[in-house]
């Protein structure tokens, strides 16, 4: 019995020793997946920050005409396409000639971002804004919306949109 156990002891021994450099390579391999997918997780976090900023941004042009022309014309793609909270569909050319500036306030909700890939993503969130109408009524209107962007040639812009909105009349 005690040879059997001592032969044991030996061949487990030896099996350990003769594959160090298996377990070793297979160790820095999977340093080396792991430090990858870090790294794109901070590369991720760092474009979701981005994107939510461009998103705010976007919404918060309304108040201003001028400045709104030039923010969407920057974040929407030239081949944008997009619905409307109406289900009108809409091109990049259709949001530029239709700008307003009757919003009086804008709040920014909570924004998702989700990556379909290196160069693929949609933002999924919500702003409130006050508006006043042209009979001069203020009215709240609750946007929810969900914005598809892709990055060409090192730039973000958004190349497709959907929404929805809710209005509450303020007398």
């Amino acid at each position: 019995m005690k040879k059997f156990f001592f032969a044991l002891v030996v061949t487990a021994s030896v099996v350990a020793c003769s594959t160090p450099e298996t377990k070793t390579a297979d160790a820095t391999t999977q340093d080396q997946v792991a430090g990858s997918a870090k790294s794109d997780t901070l590369n991720q976090a760092e474009i979701a920050t981005k994107l939510k900023g461009m998103e705010a941004t976007w919404n918060l042009s309304s108040l201003d005409k001028d400045y709104g022309a030039k923010v969407i014309n920057d974040i929407l793609a030239d081949d944008f396409y997009g619905t409307s909270p109406k289900g009108e569909m809409n091109d990049k050319k259709w949001i530029l000639s239709n700008l307003d500036s009757n919003q009086t306030e804008v709040v920014n909700g909570p924004m998702s971002v989700h990556f379909y890939g290196s160069n693929f993503a949609t933002v999924v969130g919500s702003h409130i804004s006050k508006d006043k109408g042209k009979d001069g009524k203020t009215f709240t209107k609750h946007h929810a919306w969900t914005d598809t962007y892709m990055e060409r040639n090192g730039k973000w812009q958004c190349i497709a949109s959907a929404g929805n909105s809710s209005i509450e009349v303020i007398k």
